[in-house]
């Protein structure tokens, strides 16, 4: 109550107040800004007025996961998002355009419905916008990606409404650091990656080099992997994020190799 008394109390003395006259450049829109929402994908062109006003006065809400953290966050606008380990991520709601910046690591979102206010995620030079859907951003160092799970979003690069392409629910976007735009469907392979939602990490389809990998993104105690042969052998299995050890036993018992082990570290094939 004190909060909203006091932001009134503000609007009155800045409606009391001279208003400045407008630059003479401010055009009210800006073409930097291409927003379209899912499904019917209706586009419109948002700029300086939307990219600015629109978010002026709005402070952006910080959501962070350490390594090993999963967090499911309600959004003001009733959208969910559902934040991966080491991630980090900068949410403003404002009133013509829902903004989420994805600094860092990966996350899920369940999109509301709100055809006015676009829904759109920033990861680096990259740009994807939905009305209502499920979809998920994954800022992966090398690549970016973006896995659809419902409904149809649109991406493009950042000042280049030529890229701009629609992935459907069931399809995966990956971008190379070059600019490179690839899109194929990938069902199965979505549900395998988006496992982590339930705390786990599946294993079909992955190389033991790129299951170490993951391993090492959720827990503190590492593992390192000294034989390059088993690295680019493949196991088939479902384990929780926390199982490293139980992993590196399962890759002993398989290949026929060492494990070693140490209060901060694990070594396979020492």
């Amino acid at each position: 109550m004190l909060r909203a008394q006091a932001a009134l109390s503000l609007v009155d003395r800045a409606r009391a107040l001279p208003q400045p006259a407008a630059p003479a450049n401010d055009r009210g829109l800006d073409r930097r800004w291409l927003l379209a929402g899912g499904g019917a994908a209706a586009v419109a062109v948002v700029g300086a007025g939307l990219g600015g006003v629109a978010l002026l006065g709005r402070k952006p809400v910080e959501i962070v996961t350490h390594r090993g953290e999963l967090r499911r966050v309600p959004l003001e606008d009733g959208s969910l998002a559902e934040v991966n380990t080491d991630s980090r991520l900068a949410v403003t709601m404002a009133k013509r355009l829902r903004r989420v910046q994805l600094q860092q690591g990966e996350a899920w979102f369940a999109v509301a419905k709100d055809a006015a206010r676009p829904f759109v995620v920033e990861a680096a030079e990259l740009r994807v916008a939905a009305v209502g859907t499920a979809f998920a951003v994954c800022d992966a160092g090398e690549r970016l990606e973006v896995q659809v799970t419902e409904g149809v979003v649109e991406a493009w690069r950042r000042q280049d409404k030529a890229t701009r392409v629609r992935i459907a629910a069931g399809s995966r976007l990956s971008v190379s650091r070059d600019g490179r735009f690839t899109i194929a469907e990938a069902t199965d392979a979505i549900a395998r990656d988006l496992a982590w939602r339930s705390g786990q990490i599946d294993l079909a389809g992955r190389t033991v080099a790129e299951a170490v990998a993951e391993f090492n993104r959720y827990n503190r105690r590492q593992i390192a992997l000294d034989d390059p042969a088993v690295g680019r052998e493949s196991l088939v299995g479902l384990f929780r994020t926390s199982e490293a050890e139980s992993f590196a036993q399962a890759v002993a018992q398989t290949f026929g190799v060492p494990v070693s082990e140490t209060p901060d570290l694990i070594r396979i094939g020492a």
